[in-house]
């Protein structure tokens, strides 16, 4: 069956097609149009039928970017089926006209035997039921089950959104909270060089994660860190693990341990401990927290050295006095 266009600045109707001899009982009903300058475009409202395989297996508009010419083709899949079509609501009387069926063989393609400089645009409705729309910049589903929006050429997803500029291309409306739920694993992926956003409350790009697997919150450059926060940040608790150099060296017998005279010299020359950072230096390149602690660690095992020292000193001294007052009781005594 052929549905011809005559010309027009506009045609578009409503479409029923029903077999109505196979005893399959398959009814279609869409809505199909074409202007000048404007991709065709099928909306398919209603396909039911009573078998496990339908009568008619696709629905393929061939036009040449003009109403001129385009014309509606219908698969018939069943040997004994009757198709038969009527137009409702034409939007202009001469805008779709029936012409007599002629019967297509030998195609295998969604493109096989469309004339040259013209193009055809398929419905497959063997995998769907209702509600899917041919390239008009809307909706187009190829033949695979692969569902197209604004680029009827995709082939990366089952489900592929051209975005055609600013704005948003996937939006859940109404009052109640949306849900994305997946009985498997569920992943977020874009393409090489390009990082992922994430909003809310209509801002964009509150969070991000870049190209090289770093999380920013509150900033879009993460300085190379695999978390950057910009602002303020509240823990119940925080694990830093270090890879290396935990200062229990500082116990070795070999440690060389500075003398105090040396580390007083220190003090007074750069105002800081060494090995800590000055206060100019942590203003201008922030503090590794782990870092910072093994040096705290290491100063205090430093100053249990320092005081198991002097308290050596000291009880050398204790014994020292305690002697000499034993001697000077001693002397009083004689």
């Amino acid at each position: 069956m052929v549905v011809n266009s005559a010309g027009g600045t506009r045609a578009a109707a409503r479409f029923i097609l029903r077999d109505v001899m196979s005893g399959w009982h398959q009814n279609v009903e869409f809505l199909a149009s074409v202007e000048f300058g404007n991709r065709p475009s099928i909306v398919v409202q209603n396909n039911s039928y009573y078998s496990p395989t339908p009568a008619f297996t696709k629905i393929r508009m061939v036009e040449a970017g003009t109403y001129d010419g385009a014309a509606i083709e219908v698969f018939v899949a069943a040997p004994n089926a009757v198709p038969t079509v009527f137009i409702k609501d034409n939007l202009q009387v001469t805008g779709w006209t029936l012409v007599p069926w002629t019967k297509i063989t030998s195609l295998t393609g969604d493109q096989d035997g469309v004339p040259t400089g013209f193009a055809a645009r398929v419905i497959n409705l063997s995998e769907l039921v209702t509600g899917f729309t041919t390239a008009n910049g809307s909706i187009y589903q190829f033949n695979n089950g692969r569902l197209n929006i604004n680029d009827p050429a995709a082939t990366t997803g089952t489900v592929n959104i051209a975005s055609t500029g600013p704005g948003i291309e996937l939006a859940f409306t109404g009052n109640n909270p949306a849900n994305i739920y997946s009985t498997a694993a569920l992943y977020l992926l874009t393409a090489t060089g390009h990082p992922l956003h994430f909003g809310s409350n209509g801002i964009n790009s509150r969070a991000i994660l870049d190209v090289d697997g770093n999380f920013g919150i509150g900033t879009t450059d993460t300085k190379g860190y695999k978390l950057a926060v910009n602002g303020n940040a509240i823990f119940t608790k925080v694990k830093v693990k270090t890879f290396a150099g935990w200062p229990d060296y500082v116990f070795d017998e070999n440690y060389q341990l500075p003398s105090l005279k040396t580390l007083g010299d220190y003090v007074k020359s750069e105002k800081h401990l060494p090995g800590i950072p000055s206060a100019r230096e942590i203003a201008e390149n922030g503090q590794d927290i782990g870092e910072i602690n093994m040096q705290l660690l290491k100063k205090v095992e430093e100053l249990t050295l320092y005081l198991l020292d002097h308290n050596k000193k000291i009880e050398a001294l204790l014994e020292k006095v305690a002697s000499l007052e034993k001697e000077n009781k001693a002397l009083r005594s004689n």
